[in-house]
Formats: structure tokens, sequence, C-alpha cells
């Protein structure tokens, strides 16, 4: 993209600039002279200011054009989105097209577009923002926390130079719904903690922020103009139940063959740093963009219900819009304060299940899970709590102290297991899944006049899923008498000598076939928990200080804790110090051995 000479700082008028694209061989035509202006973007530091002129073709429902040319006349960008969450005709994707902008009669650009995805964007501009800040700056600032990589002694494995171009996703996983660690999750990204670390990758991280758009994420309110404002509609999503306004409607793109889909749980930092980095309003659209697809994305009474990494990455993005909205942005974008408010509803959310009406394992262990409905919070992941610890102290640092207590308990669950002063031995800091209840499997069907249940001789098939035990369920369940749920049914156990055992029947028996897995009673205290996993998941006693790794992959995990504990370190969490210190030392004598990303490497004492 060629630049453009600028030789005046003083406000000038645009020049007439026209765009033809022509999908299946047709041509539609969108002129900035017969346009609506939208609004200035004025950068808070006075680096540049946007306008925005959005132009249509009534024959091309859903596709808008928007002209933003700054007001010095050194740049020109042309956005080119498609959909509207207000459509009731059955959405569809626009094939390949090409996109010839014009610009006083000339032809500046010709662009070859292979697809648009209905709800995703693109854009071409005359020349990049500039960076204008540094990450010492952002440092110094708190906008951004420091990353040390030569904490860990060794370099990690390099991440290659991805380029972008429309519709492409620059290294980004397109299907954010395939599991396992990847580059792009994380606090940032591997590449963004390239350049954070080394000052290399920038094209890539600038790549990924364009591709942020190809995602079918750009949910516009064609009513308003800027993103669709979740607060104003706290029913909209794209989830076809009851109640629902507006039912936004989605297509299934695919990209060569791979499905396109954006989810929460997996969805990376695309926009935040890029925009800390350039001041650029579109990456700024972009992440609140994010922020609203976090949420709409869901069943709307689903909203604020995400535990794990499904609350993790929302909630990141939510932080992240709140600091970098400026108090002031022209109808195309949310104000900041709306922002605040996504923000503020996840906040409630949060301390209802927290500190109003807490979970048996967050009162216990600060372990953030499931709905506080027994027994459906006994399986959980510590890795997944570390990554919401993480992102609370993230919160703190962006100064939002409201969220300290919360962040306290949920990270204090790491300081626990890294400490090997709770009851949990240090040296297995993280495991990867794991149930606070002892589990078996009904051996024989139970009809609705038995009074005793017949119970399989080990746990195996209970947690089969998860380990292989062949650890009796007298070892695992609580002396009796002791309650357990199996379906719906409530009933308490008042024996286990055997595989016979009998029961006391609440008031509304049912009935249950063989092979029901049910759960015993959530453990309580430290100790129990790490003799239940010990025995779920057949690991060897013990309280060692030296970190036990089972293969290149579990490095992973515990990267996440140290992660979590440099984070908290950094904003000053009361007993975090010298447990990530401890964590450090361990993972630096593993380092050449089983080496981490960077993307984890927050710098602590």
């Amino acid at each position: 993209m060629a630049a453009i000479v600028c030789f005046s700082a003083i406000a000038i008028t645009p020049s007439d600039m026209t765009v033809v694209i022509n999908p299946a061989g047709v041509d539609y035509a969108f002129d900035r002279a017969n346009g609506t202006d939208q609004g200035d973007y004025v950068d808070p530091q006075g680096r540049f200011t946007v306008g925005c002129i959005l132009a249509t073709n009534p024959q091309l429902p859903g596709f808008r054009v928007y002209f933003r040319s700054d007001a010095d006349g050194c740049r020109d960008e042309v956005v080119f989105e498609y959909g509207d969450p207000w459509a009731t005709g059955a959405p569809a994707d626009l094939g390949a097209y090409t996109a010839t902008i014009t610009k006083s009669g000339t032809t500046v650009a010709t662009i070859a577009v292979p697809a648009h995805y209905w709800m995703a964007r693109w854009r071409w501009f005359s020349a990049p923002r500039a960076v204008s800040q540094s990450i010492a700056q952002l440092n110094a600032a708190k906008l951004l926390p420091v990353f040390d990589a030569s904490q860990l002694g060794v370099a990690t494995r390099p991440f290659t130079a991805k380029t972008y171009s429309p519709m492409g996703f620059a290294g980004l996983s397109c299907n954010m719904c395939i599991t396992g660690d990847r580059g792009d999750i994380g606090l940032v990204s591997e590449w963004q903690a390239d350049y954070i670390c080394y000052g290399q990758n920038l094209p890539t991280v600038l790549a990924q922020a364009e591709a942020a758009g190809s995602f079918p994420i750009a949910f516009r309110d064609t009513r308003s103009g800027a993103p669709l404002d979740c607060i104003t509609y706290p029913n909209a999503s794209t989830q076809n139940v009851s109640y629902v306004s507006p039912l936004i409607k989605m297509t299934a793109p695919r990209s060569n063959g791979t499905p396109v889909i954006y989810e929460d749980g997996h969805s990376p930092a695309m926009s935040y740093l890029p925009f800390l980095l350039t001041g650029d309003p579109y990456y700024l659209e972009g992440l609140q963009f994010q922020v609203i697809a976090d949420l709409v994305s869901l069943p709307y009474s689903a909203r604020y219900k995400q535990v794990g990494r499904y609350l993790a990455w929302p909630l990141r993005n939510m932080f992240s819009a709140v600091a970098a909205t400026p108090s002031s942005v022209p109808s195309w974008l949310l104000p900041k304060a709306r922002m605040q408010a996504v923000l503020d509803a996840m906040y409630g959310a949060v301390t209802s299940r927290t500190i109003t009406t807490p979970t048996d394992l967050y009162a216990n262990f600060g372990l953030y899970t499931g709905p506080n409905v027994w027994p459906t919070n006994t399986m959980f992941a510590f890795w997944q709590n570390d990554m919401l610890a993480l992102v609370l102290g993230f919160g703190l640092m962006l100064g939002h102290s409201e969220w300290q207590a919360i962040a306290q308990g949920v990270v204090g669950c790491g300081v626990t297991r890294a400490s090997g002063n709770g009851g949990w031995p240090r040296s297995r800091p993280t495991l990867y899944d794991s149930l606070s209840a002892p589990s078996v499997t009904l051996a024989a069907a139970v009809t609705n006049k038995d009074t005793t249940i017949t119970v399989s001789a080990t746990i195996a098939q209970a947690v089969t899923a998860y380990f292989t035990s062949t650890a009796t369920p007298q070892s695992v369940f609580p002396s009796p008498p002791f309650t357990v749920m199996i379906d719906n049914e409530t009933m308490t156990v008042t024996g286990t000598t055997g595989v016979v055992w009998p029961v006391t029947r609440g008031s509304n028996p049912g009935n249950h076939v063989s092979g029901r897995i049910f759960y015993g009673p959530n453990v309580t205290t430290w100790p129990a928990l790490w003799n239940l996993c010990a025995t779920e998941q057949a690991l060897p006693a013990g309280n060692n200080d030296a970190l036990q790794l089972q293969g290149a992959g579990s490095i992973t995990y515990v990267s996440y804790l140290r992660g979590a504990l440099a984070m908290a370190d950094q904003v000053g969490l009361p007993g975090v110090t010298p447990v990530n210190q401890w964590l450090t030392q361990q993972m630096v004598a593993v380092a050449r051995t089983y080496p981490s990303d960077r993307k984890w490497m927050i710098r602590g004492s």
C-alpha cells in the first residue's frame, strides 16, 4: 500500500472517493459524496483526526462501506463490512469480488477478495498508522504487564512471521473450537510476546489485528451505527431461544475447507496491543466487536455465567476495552461508559458466586467453577483457574480494584498448590482435569423400592473419561453416613462394606439404570483433595520440593500458573512473591528440556 506524502496539517475537504465491488459479476457502487457522516474520531493524544462517511447501496443489503480519511489529508482508509444483526432473511456469505477504489478520478487500489463472510470485515488503507508508543511507555502507564523471557533462562521456540490478506487469518486459528494450547491463546499472543520481549514480529502483530476482521463477529447495530450494545439489548443472541431480540442470524463460513468459528474460550488477544501501539481506531473497533461477540454468541441467559477459560478471555477483552476506549468517541464506537457497564455486569455475576453465595470449590479452594448446584461442580481444571487468575491480576493492574477480593481468592488457589504449606504437594502444582468428589458406577439397576445399591468394585469406569484407576470406592468415599446423588435423586449411604451398600431413600425415590455414574459429597480440605486426586489419577504420594513433569506438554500448564503468580506479584497481592520465586527457579532448572512460551513469561520478583 503506497504511502501518501503529507505537506500540511491543515484540515482540508476530502477528495471524491468511490468504491465498486463486483460479486457474481455484478457491479455495486458506493460513493462517499452520497454517504452519511458518522462523526470524527479525535485521537486523545492529538496524533490524528479521522472522519467517517458511511455509504450503502440498496441493491446489496447488509453491505457497508466506510470512507475514513484523516482530516489533514495524509491518509485514506476504506472499511468493507457485511452483515446486519437486524436482518430477517437467511444470511449468506458473499463470494469473491474485486474492490476498485477511486479517488479524484484515479484508481488508487484494486484488491481481489476471495470471499466476504457475513458479519466479517476488512479494510484498505493508503498508509499504516505509525507505532508511536513503546513497550516501556505502556508498562509505565500500567496498560501492559512487564514481560521478561530471560527470567526462565533460555530462549523459547520461535514463531514464524505471518502476513494478512482480506478474509485471511495471519496465523490465527480460524476454527477456535480446536482445543490445545496454541500461539494465539493467552493474555497476549506468542507473536505479541515476541515483540514485547525482543522487538520482533511487529508485522505479524499488526497483521493479526487486521485478521480479527475475518472472524464473523462484526455485530454492528445498523440502527445506531455502533457495535451492538449488549446493555441496551440484554436478550440479543446468535442462539435461537425464547425472547431473543435481536436474533442475529449467522452463516457457517469456511476458509480453505476449515470452519471459521469464533469461540470465547479460545479467543486470541488480537486488537488491544496494536491499538495501544498505534492508536488506530479500527483496532479499537475490533476490540469492541470482540467484547460483544463474547456475549451475544451465547444464549442471552448464559451471558455472565462463564467459568474457567470461558470467563478468562472474555474478561481479558472487557478489561482491555475499558482501558482502551477514550472518554469521547463518535457514533461508530461504543462509549467508554458502555464498556464499563458490560464489565460491571460481569463483576456482579462473579461476585454473586464468590462473595455473596460462594460455591464449595471457591469457598474451600479458590476454584471458580460451575454453578452452585451439587454435583455439577465436581469436575475442574486447575490450569483454567490459573488463566482466570492471570486475567484478574491484569484487571487489577488496569486499576479495577473492586476485583481484588475475587482475585485474591482465585490466585490463592495457585499459591496454595505451589507453596507446599496447605496439604497439596507443590511438586505437582497443576493437574490437567480433576474431580472434587468421589465417584463410582452403579453395577446393577435400582428400582424405586430398593433399600440397597450395588456399586462397581473399582472406580475405574467412573473416572475413565479422565484417568485410569483401579482403586476401590471405599478408598475415595468418606465413612458413612454420606449423601450421594443418582440422577436427580438424593439418598444417604449408611454402609460401604463390600459392593452392596444400604441406603436411605428420599421422599420421591426413582428408578436408576445400571452403569450410571454418581458422586459423593465434595471434599472440603486441601489434604483431602490431594488424596482424592492422587487416588483417582494413580499419582505417587509425597510432598517434595522438585517439580515433577510428565513430558514436554506438562510444562505448558505449569507456565499458566507461573504467569498468574508473576502477574499477581506485579500488582502486589500478598503472599505471592516467595511462591512465584520458587516456581520460577524450578522452571529454570528444566527449561532446556521443557521450554515454554514467551506469552506466559510475565516478570515476577
